[in-house]
């Protein structure tokens, strides 16, 4: 069992519905979990309690994250012949990128991958090859767009067996009712 820590960030409801259409023709994951940013991605070799005590305080301390998102990119996977279509913030892209080096501090120091730069996003897309990737892209890009979002709660998750099981919730400093 692997062990992630992922934001589902708020957005408008008719954003989250168009983010949702576009998975829904090109990420064939859209049914395992909602649009999410990936702070910790899977970790296996630590135990539940572990991990939950080492995400907690550096989440909880952290101040609500705002973000923009205005494009789509072009990624290909380091390991495999995986295109992914990400939409990425412009604004707020600093505060996640800085919230998933502090979580990857400490005992998950280990499990950072320094071969792959990070980059927040969401997926909406996956892809065998890199021309209907960028074909993809060009479509949604030529449209301009701008979702505005904010990340105010963590999900510490498990994930075995193709399924995702919520663990924990953690509120970021300065989220109301969270």
């Amino acid at each position: 069992m692997a062990f992630l820590a992922i934001s589902y960030p708020e957005l408008e409801p008719g954003d989250f519905e168009w983010i949702q259409s576009i998975r829904q023709q090109y990420d064939p994951h859209i049914t395992l979990l909602d649009p999410h940013v990936t702070l910790v991605f899977e970790v296996d070799g630590v135990d539940r309690d572990t991990f939950i005590s080492h995400i907690h305080p550096i989440v909880s301390s952290t101040s609500e994250i705002s973000f923009v998102m205005r494009c789509v990119s072009v990624v290909k996977s380091v390991n495999e012949e995986t295109w992914f279509l990400l939409m990425v913030p412009d604004e707020g892209n600093s505060d996640i990128i800085q919230l998933h080096d502090y979580c990857y501090n400490g005992i998950l120091q280990r499990h950072l991958r320094l071969d792959i730069p990070f980059i927040p996003h969401i997926t909406v897309g996956i892809f065998d090859n890199g021309e209907d990737c960028k074909a993809a892209a060009d479509k949604l890009n030529k449209d301009r767009f701008e979702i505005p979002g904010r990340i105010g709660v963590v999900d510490i998750v498990s994930y075995s067996d193709n399924r995702i099981e919520s663990l924990e919730r953690i509120g970021l400093k300065n989220t109301p009712g969270a």
